[in-house]
C-alpha cells in the first residue's frame, strides 16, 4: 500500500512538471517571443517619406520635452496628411481614423462623405514603446484592408417566396432588406502591414440579438485559437500584430462597414499622449 502511495505522488510531481513545462511553452511561444520580436520599420519605399522630419539621436537627447513632443504633435499630424493624400489617387471610399481627434470618417478624393465620434477606444501598448518619429514614417503610407469579419452580413439580402397568385402577391407585406436594426454590430479589419482594427457599436447590444454578438465572439475566438495551435505544431512562435478597438455609434458602425469597399484604402492617426 505505501509503495503504491508513493508511485501516485510521483505521477502526480511527473504530471505537474509536465503541465509547468506546456505551459510555459504556450506563454514563450504567444506571449514573450512575438512581443520580443515585435518592431515597427521605417518603409523605404514610400516615396514622400522624406518630407516627413527624422531627427538625429543628438538631437532627441540635446532638445528640451516641451519642443520635442511638439514635433512630434506635427509629425503625427504631416502624417496623416500624408496618407489622405496617398489615398486621393483611389477614386473608390477610403476610411479615415483620426484618434487624434476622435473622429472616424468615409473619404472619396479627400472629400468626406460620412463621419462620426469615436466614442472610446484603445490602442496597443506596443506603440508607446516604439520610437514616435519611425511611427509617423510608417503611418505616412495608406493600410490596405486584407481581411473582415462581422457579426452583420458585408450585403443584406432579402429572400422572398414567390407568390402562387395575384390574390397572394397583394396580401404579402413588403420587407425592408435594410430594417436591420436590432441586429448588433461589431466589425474586425485586418489590414496590411500588420495592424487590426476592431469596431463595435457603442450601445449595449439588445437582449434577444445576443446570440448574434456570442457567435460572432465564438467566430473570432476560433480563428485566434486555429492559428495558435498552427503555430504551436510548427513549433514556431506566434506573431504579434497591434490592434486598436473603436467604439462607435451602431448605426454609424453599420454605414461604415457596408460602405467600404473590398480591398479599401485606410489612414489612422494615433493621438500623441
Amino acid at each position: 500500500m505505501t509503495e503504491t502511495r508513493k508511485d501516485l505522488v510521483w505521477i502526480k510531481r511527473i504530471a505537474f512538471v509536465i503541465a509547468l513545462g506546456l505551459l510555459a511553452y504556450f506563454i514563450t511561444m504567444t506571449i514573450v517571443i512575438p512581443v520580443y520580436r515585435f518592431k515597427i520599420e521605417s518603409p523605404v519605399t514610400n516615396a514622400s517619406d522624406k518630407n516627413i522630419f527624422r531627427p538625429d539621436l543628438t538631437w532627441q537627447i540635446t532638445v528640451n520635452d516641451s519642443i520635442k513632443q511638439r514635433a512630434i504633435d506635427l509629425v503625427f499630424s504631416e502624417s496623416f496628411l500624408l496618407s489622405k493624400i496617398e489615398m486621393t489617387k483611389s477614386d473608390s471610399i477610403s476610411l479615415t481614423v483620426n484618434l487624434q481627434d476622435s473622429v472616424v470618417a468615409l473619404v472619396v478624393q479627400g472629400l468626406t462623405i460620412y463621419s462620426t465620434k469615436a466614442k472610446t477606444f484603445k490602442i496597443s501598448h506596443a506603440f508607446a514603446k516604439t520610437d514616435p518619429f519611425i511611427l509617423a514614417q510608417w503611418l505616412a503610407i495608406p493600410f490596405v484592408v486584407d481581411t473582415h469579419y462581422a457579426s452583420i452580413p458585408k450585403v443584406p439580402v432579402l429572400y422572398k417566396k414567390a407568390p402562387k397568385d395575384t390574390i397572394e402577391a397583394m396580401s404579402q407585406v413588403e420587407m425592408d432588406p435594410l430594417n436591420d436594426e436590432i441586429d448588433p454590430v461589431y466589425f474586425r479589419l485586418e489590414l496590411d502591414r500588420k495592424l487590426i482594427l476592431n469596431f463595435n457599436q457603442e450601445e449595449a447590444p439588445e437582449k434577444e440579438s445576443m446570440r448574434q454578438v456570442k457567435t460572432y465572439q465564438r467566430r473570432m475566438r476560433k480563428i485566434e485559437r486555429h492559428d495558435i495551435i498552427d503555430h504551436l505544431s510548427r513549433f514556431s512562435p506566434t506573431e504579434f500584430i497591434p490592434e486598436i478597438h473603436i467604439s462607435i455609434d451602431k448605426k454609424a458602425a453599420r454605414v461604415i462597414y457596408r460602405a467600404i469597399p473590398e480591398r479599401a484604402f485606410v489612414a489612422v492617426q494615433l493621438p500623441t499622449e
